[in-house]
């Protein structure tokens, strides 16, 4: 099962240019989030920021573990809206800017699939980590983790951290990080 690999796709040229910003740092890790609805891209390629402030991510995994790049290379997504992190900032646009956002599309009463899990493993060591030297293990929170003030986000729901550590471990051993 590790070495399958999901199709990724980038559709970040149709993403409205207000739902990002220039990434002028080097990401040091992934933020996980759920979206809570279904057939999420157009509204995530929309005008939110300007119109409502909801947050965006740089990819989005569909429920059969298809990637797709909402963000072009080089910019960053506003997904955490205001947030804090080891004490690092209240500003949710640095610990944007911090971690690659990465939206896991499911309902709020479904339970991220196995497939999602395991793309999102394979994103992070197969892509993100060779291309911004990340070593293992990994840095990679919940939007729960981070959102202020504490309780104002509760995804990723219906994640099970445990089954994608599996997952992790798995792609990170096929890597050769471990």
């Amino acid at each position: 099962m590790a070495s399958r690999r999901y199709p990724s796709v980038d559709i970040s040229g149709h993403t409205h240019p207000s739902n990002y910003g220039v990434r002028a740092m080097r990401p040091i890790g992934t933020g996980v989030h759920t979206t809570g609805s279904a057939n999420s891209i157009p509204f995530l390629q929309s005008d939110r920021r300007a119109t409502s402030g909801i947050s965006g991510a740089d990819y989005l995994i569909s429920r059969e573990g298809d990637r797709h790049q909402l963000t072009p290379s080089g910019k960053f997504a506003y997904h955490f809206g205001k947030a804090r992190w080891n004490y690092l900032s209240n500003d949710g646009d640095l610990l944007s800017k911090m971690y690659i956002g990465v939206e896991l599309e499911n309902l709020n009463d479904q339970m991220c699939t196995w497939m999602q899990m395991d793309s999102l493993a394979e994103l992070i060591v197969s892509v993100l980590a060779p291309m911004y030297s990340w070593a293992f293990p990994f840095d990679i929170v919940g939007h729960y983790e981070v959102a202020i003030p504490i309780g104002r986000r509760s995804d990723p729901l219906g994640f099970n951290w445990g089954q994608f550590m599996g997952f992790l471990y798995a792609r990170a051993k096929e890597a050769k990080f471990i």
